[in-house]
């Protein structure tokens, strides 16, 4: 075989493991921040100038994840 398949296929269980970690560890960040968030934000649509401004950082945190790939 190939000695650069052999390689490629010697770092592919670690590379998934690796990602794997990532996006789990990721998804509990996530969660632990935006379901708080999302719950206040539904709860509180009557407080004019709480909810726009926790809408404000929302929508700004949304753009980030496009700037990056950008």
């Amino acid at each position: 075989m190939n000695t650069q398949l052999q390689l490629a296929l010697q770092l592919i269980p670690s590379a998934l493991g690796q990602t794997i970690y990532m996006v789990l560890i990721s998804s509990i960040f996530a969660f632990i921040l935006g379901f708080p968030l999302g719950t206040f934000l539904y709860m509180t649509p009557k407080h004019r100038l709480l909810y726009k401004t926790l809408s404000f950082a929302v929508n700004i945190g949304r753009s980030f994840p496009f700037a990056i790939l950008m």
